[in-house]
C-alpha cells in the first residue's frame, strides 16, 4: 500500500499506463480506497482523452529534420565558461612558482624593515641632535668662563705682591704733583686722562693675564722683600660724566732717594 503523497506523483503515469506492473497495481489499489486520489486520476484521464481527440497535426519531414538538427546542435554546443579560459594558466607548475615568488617577496620586505629598524637607533646615536649640540656649546662656554675667572683670581693674588710705584707706572697714572692746566676744562682733561688710563689698564691687564700664570710665587715674594710697599693715599675725582671717576693712588710719604736724602715736599 502507498500513501496519498506518493500516489499523487504516480497518477499522471498511471493514466498513460507508463508504470511498471507492481506500481500500476499499487496505485489502482489506492484509488479504490481514496476518493480524493480517485477524483484526481479522473481529471487527468479526461484531459488526456481531450488531447488525444484533437489529432496530431501534419508536419513535413523536411521541417522535422531541420528541427531535429537544430536541437542536436544546441545540445552538443559546449558552454564557454570563464574558468575554462583561465584553467590552463593555473596548473600546478604556475601555482607553485607564483606561491614561491610571493613568499620570497614578503620575506624580503620583512627583512628590509627589520634591518632598517635595527640600524636606525645606531645612526641616531652617532649623529647628535640640535639639543645635544647646544648643550655642548653651553658647557664649553661655562668651562671657558670658569677658566678665565680662575686666571683673573690668580692675577689678583699675584698683583698684590707688586710694589705700588710699579703698579702706578703700569697703570699709566700721573703723579700727584701735577696740577691742572689753566684755561682747560677739568672735565675734558679728566675724560682724556680716564680714556688713557682705561687703555693702559686694559693693556696691563692683558699682560698680567698672559704672564701671571707663568710667574712663580717665590719671585713675587722676593720682590716684596726687596722693595717695601709704602702706605698709599687714595684720591677720587668725579668727572662731568657721572659714570666716570678718576682714582689716584699716591704715597703718603715720598720715597727716599738713593743717597738717603728725602725729597722736599
Amino acid at each position: 500500500m502507498i500513501n496519498c503523497e506518493k500516489a499523487e506523483r504516480l497518477i499522471p503515469l498511471f493514466v498513460e499506463a507508463d508504470l511498471e506492473a507492481t506500481e500500476q497495481q499499487a496505485v489502482s489499489q489506492h484509488l479504490d480506497i481514496c476518493l480524493t486520489c480517485r477524483n484526481l486520476a479522473a481529471e487527468f484521464q479526461s484531459s488526456q482523452t481531450w488531447i488525444q481527440a484533437m489529432g496530431v497535426p501534419a508536419f513535413d519531414e523536411r521541417l522535422l529534420a531541420d528541427l531535429r538538427n537544430a536541437v542536436q546542435q544546441n545540445v552538443a554546443k559546449p558552454k564557454l565558461e570563464i574558468a575554462s579560459v583561465f584553467l590552463p594558466l593555473w596548473n600546478w607548475k604556475f601555482a607553485l612558482a607564483g606561491a614561491v615568488a610571493l613568499l620570497l617577496l614578503v620575506s624580503g620586505i620583512l627583512m628590509q624593515a627589520r634591518v632598517g629598524s635595527e640600524h636606525q637607533p645606531q645612526v641616531a646615536a652617532g649623529i647628535p641632535s640640535n639639543v645635544a649640540t647646544q648643550q655642548l656649546i653651553t658647557d664649553a662656554k661655562i668651562a671657558e668662563k670658569k677658566q678665565a675667572s680662575s686666571v683673573f683670581v690668580q692675577h689678583r693674588a699675584t698683583s698684590k705682591t707688586i710694589p705700588a710705584h710699579q703698579r702706578k707706572r703700569d697703570l699709566g697714572e700721573a703723579p700727584a704733583s701735577e696740577t691742572p692746566v689753566a684755561g682747560v676744562d677739568p672735565g675734558i682733561v679728566a675724560t682724556a686722562e680716564t680714556t688713557a688710563s682705561a687703555t693702559a689698564v686694559n693693556a696691563s691687564l692683558a699682560d698680567f693675564l698672559t704672564l701671571a700664570p707663568s710667574t712663580p710665587p717665590e719671585m713675587a715674594a722676593k720682590s716684596e722683600t726687596k722693595v717695601a710697599e709704602p702706605e698709599m693715599l687714595r684720591m677720587e675725582i668725579q668727572t662731568a660724566d657721572p659714570n666716570i671717576r678718576i682714582i689716584w693712588l699716591t704715597p703718603k710719604e715720598p720715597p727716599a732717594r738713593a743717597n738717603g736724602v728725602a725729597e722736599p715736599k
